[in-house]
């Protein structure tokens, strides 16, 4: 109304001027103008009201209603009403065009707001800026030059962002980067992505970017965040050497991490479960899985590549809302050398408890004979028979006093405190002396004992006492591991810088499976029917000092009943006498009839003479063995009453010569008394089984044999000295 008030008011300002002849232009932009802020319906009205205005005051006669005479009167109101209507049309869709970009333009700050967000335009040629309304919250500031930005930038970031921008202009293409911005009023650290849109005149030159910066510092510490959680996750799974997994419906591996056995993620994605490595107990367990949905743990082991392995598995489903299996996931731990230790552990302790019983029998062993030795020095004894006792007693000491050595050196080896006393020495003086330390054994054993060396010396630089005692340990065992009448050889040699010092039998030999614990501590190779002696240290502490030397021992056997070489190699001293001669002796089996019989079976010669001697002094007739086939023959000789058998003999079990007597038809009346180092609740087991009567452990006090034996002496034995 204001408007049209005021295009009425200048009408009659004008018109007297104009000569009436200009009544509607007045109107024309009151309508625009109504028609831009009012809308089409106040500009219609406008309109309307201007038509009538002119009709009344400016056509002739002025001042009547209606005027018009002659139907060409009617032109110009028309014409106005639709010159009019166009113009108030035009300006209201004009109106309606400026309130949907006021809108939009509304929209977009909220939005670009929202997403911490700004947009701008620059002009490349004067480097002019210009932003949107929420640049000021995302910068801090706003600047008018494109130079005015770099020193907002984080000093790491600035010239990799002018390298990417410059790249992009030269070739007229589109840029987008990640760096760091500090803010201009808070001096805060923040990330911000720009992407950049190159605008080019006709010519293909960059004239004009716009483009939108985001905060997304947020969206930067997320990915950080989850970078290291997930590097923390690699770091937990590898230490715990675990492998993570996921499989879909159709049992596929749709993801897997971690992979273990020399494996990759390519080698097992998109695979189906049981493809890649092939496990019945693993397809069953995964199969409960599938089938049922519960979860499951449980264990695996296998081998792979020839890599063992051993693996606790923990898995479950994933369900959809009817119940059907989608997925499965799972964990498995690679539990394999912790499987490898417990097993050495196990392996360990049995060798432990196994030495332990070893070391009873070792020690009783001996102390059978000292015992019986002893109960041989009466008052009256005979002066030979004395003399036979003290030799048993230094005998078996002696024996003692090398097992407690043996104990001793592997104590000071594993402390590190055995110090070697060196010396410049030819290896052919070692050989003699340590033979000459074995011979009786050998002649008593009826072993042909054949020594090689070279003519010139053999220098090397080691403790003489040492190397003989790994040398004497080497003959000791080969001489223990072969059958009576065997041959063993030592050979020195010469190879490059090396002294090669061999000991090789023709004995009972090594099965490939246990070569390799041999030199192990408390560790025994014991072949069937042979019951060996010693603690099991002996090769231990011989690849010990040897190691010691500098040197190293190495073992070959072809296998059961085809004998053993141990090789010594020592490094050869910078210069380089000879060998002693064995002399080969034959076993000697003494037997001793009289009286009411007993037969002492025994590869303790010490043990079985003086028990004899004990028993002859008691009244009855004692005669005495050293191996199981000679037992057998001296039971059909003589048919004794009472047989004292020890276990462990060097041919026959004694566990087999009972079994084997009990069968001959005089068997079923002589007392089986087994007298033994093993005492534990399996060996007596097992002789029970085998058809022993008595089990006695060594060493046996005579009173108690005596004791057990009463019911069988005569009731006046003589006493005999034998």
């Amino acid at each position: 109304m204001l408007l049209y008030a005021a295009a009425t008011g200048m009408n009659f300002v004008l018109q007297p001027v104009a000569g009436g002849r200009i009544p509607l232009l007045p109107y024309f932009p009151a309508l625009v103008l109504t028609g831009l802020y009012a809308g089409a319906g106040p500009a219609v009205a406008l309109l309307v009201a201007a038509v009538l205005s002119v009709v009344v005051f400016w056509v002739e006669p002025a001042g009547v209603l209606w005027p018009m005479a002659q139907p060409s009167d009617l032109i110009i109101p028309v014409l106005f009403l639709i010159a009019g209507g166009m113009v108030a049309g035009v300006a209201s869709w004009a109106r309606r065009l400026l309130r949907q970009d006021r809108d939009n333009r509304q929209r977009l700050n909220m939005a670009l707001t929202a997403g911490r967000m700004a947009a701008w335009e620059w002009h490349i040629g004067t480097g002019a800026m210009q932003f949107s309304e929420g640049a000021e919250a995302l910068f801090g500031m706003t600047w008018r030059h494109v130079d005015e930005a770099w020193p907002l930038g984080h000093p790491d970031d600035v010239e990799r962002v002018r390298g990417v921008i410059e790249q992009a202009l030269r070739e007229g293409r589109d840029y987008r980067f990640t760096s760091r911005m500090i803010r201009a009023d808070t001096r805060e650290l923040r990330w911000i992505e720009t992407t950049g849109y190159v605008h080019r005149d006709a010519h293909g030159r960059a004239v004009r970017v716009s483009g939108v910066t985001a905060d997304v510092t947020e969206r930067q510490r997320a990915l950080e965040a989850s970078q290291a959680a997930e590097a923390r996750l690699q770091l937990a799974l590898e230490s715990g050497k675990v492998t993570a997994w996921e499989c879909d419906a159709e049992r596929r591996y749709i993801w897997i991490h971690n992979t273990r056995l020399g494996l990759k993620p390519a080698d097992v994605v998109g695979r189906r479960l049981g493809d890649v490595i092939p496990n019945e107990a693993h397809r069953q367990a995964i199969d409960r899985v599938y089938a049922g949905g519960e979860p499951q743990q449980f264990q695996i082991e296998g081998e792979f590549r020839g890599q063992p392995y051993h693996l606790l598995c923990s898995v479950r489903a994933e369900k959809d809302a009817a119940g059907r299996v989608t997925r499965v996931i799972g964990a498995s731990v690679d539990v394999t050398e912790l499987a490898a230790a417990q097993a050495q552990l196990r392996r360990e302790s049995q060798r432990k408890d196994a030495f332990l019983a070893t070391l009873a029998h070792e020690l009783r062993n001996p102390m059978a004979p000292i015992r019986y030795a002893v109960a041989m020095l009466g008052e009256n004894t005979p002066a030979a028979v004395r003399e036979q006792a003290r030799a048993i007693i230094g005998r078996q000491a002696a024996h003692m006093s090398r097992l407690l050595d043996d104990l001793l050196d592997m104590s000071r080896i594993t402390r590190n405190a055995i110090e070697l006393q060196r010396e410049l020495l030819d290896l052919r003086g070692v050989i003699g002396q340590a033979v000459d330390g074995v011979r009786p054994a050998y002649a008593e054993l009826g072993h042909r004992l054949v020594v090689s060396s070279p003519p010139q010396p053999v220098w090397v630089d080691g403790d003489s006492t040492r190397l003989q005692q790994v040398l004497g340990n080497l003959l000791d065992n080969a001489a223990k591991y072969t059958p009576p009448g065997g041959e063993v050889t030592v050979r020195l040699d010469l190879q490059g810088a090396e002294a090669l010092l061999s000991v090789s039998d023709n004995g009972l030999g090594i099965e490939p499976r246990d070569q390799a614990q041999v030199f192990e501590l408390f560790s025994q190779v014991r072949p069937p029917g042979h019951g060996g002696t010693g603690l099991g240290i002996g090769l231990a502490v011989v690849r010990q000092l040897v190691e010691l030397h500098g040197g190293r021992i190495e073992l070959h056997s072809a296998g059961a009943g085809r004998g053993s070489c141990f090789t010594v190699r020592l490094p050869l001293a910078p210069r380089q006498e000879e060998p002693a001669e064995p002399a080969p002796a034959a076993k000697v089996v003494s037997l001793f009839p009289r009286g009411p019989a007993a037969l002492i079976v025994d590869d303790n010669r010490d043990a079985a003479d003086s028990l004899a001697v004990l028993l002859r002094a008691n009244g009855f007739t004692a005669s005495t063995v050293y191996d199981g086939a000679a037992a057998l023959q001296a039971f059909d000789a003589l048919r004794p009453q009472v047989l004292l058998l020890d276990l462990g003999l060097p041919d026959i079990s004694g566990l087999e010569v009972a079994r084997t007597i009990r069968r001959r038809p005089a068997g079923a009346a002589v007392t089986l008394v087994a007298i033994t180092g093993w005492g534990q609740d399996k060996d007596r087991q097992q002789t029970r089984e085998a058809g022993f009567d008595q089990h006695l452990v060594k060493p046996v006090d005579p009173a108690q044999l005596l004791a057990l034996l009463r019911p069988l002496r005569p009731p006046t034995g003589t006493a005999d000295a034998g």
